[in-house]
């Protein structure tokens, strides 16, 4: 499980770096509110930033059972996500008088996030009695935009595998059993929040 996850890793870094095109990047920082953290965003090339976030993770459960009836719960849990992006479209955007500047251009990479959370991770997982890390390693595509304003907005979508601890209730040996356990996961997240530089 864990060598397929390095090779998603090193086959998307491979692949992207190919695809990256020059761009002017800059270290850009920001707060978002939908999951409320801060992000720092590094620049390592004229195309490429190496991105890091903290955040609070909105986690939300349903889960039914026959026997016992259902539950929901709510939670906001610590998480925290590293990218590296390759900026692709800024020379196009630029050229058609489109905003580049604060690194608003769409870009590709890799991307690996952990959240600690009790939630439970499959259908028939049930809630953990500690928080433990939900781990995901991925590669996506995202477009992001740093207005004039100070709004931001950070798109990203792609594909992944996430892995973590599980405990399900095993009817046949009428006991709890722990393992860990992964699965293909799909990324899809939006981030919206204000960008804190100086303006130039």
């Amino acid at each position: 499980m864990k060598k397929s996850a390095l090779a998603l890793f090193v086959l998307s870094m491979s692949f992207f770096t190919a695809a990256a095109q020059e761009a002017e990047t800059v270290n850009v920082t920001r707060v978002t509110f939908l999951s409320p953290g801060i992000s720092q965003e590094i620049a390592t090339g004229k195309s490429q930033t190496f991105f890091v976030a903290a955040y609070a993770y909105p986690s939300f459960a349903y889960n039914y059972s026959s026997s016992q009836g259902s539950s929901s719960s709510f939670s906001l849990d610590p998480g925290a996500e590293v990218h590296y992006r390759f900026y692709y479209n800024g020379t196009q955007r630029a050229d058609n008088g489109k905003r580049v500047e604060m690194n608003s251009m769409n870009y590709l990479g890799p991307i690996a996030q952990v959240i600690f959370t009790k939630q439970p991770f499959t259908e028939h997982g049930l809630e953990e009695s500690n928080r433990r890390p939900l781990t995901m390693i991925g590669a996506q595509w995202g477009l992001q935009r740093n207005y004039n304003s100070r709004f931001c907005l950070d798109l990203n979508l792609g594909f992944g595998y996430q892995f973590g601890k599980n405990t399900e209730f095993d009817l046949s040996k009428r006991e709890y059993t722990s393992s860990v356990t992964g699965r293909p996961a799909l990324i899809a997240d939006i981030k919206l929040g204000f960008w804190l530089n100086r303006r130039q």
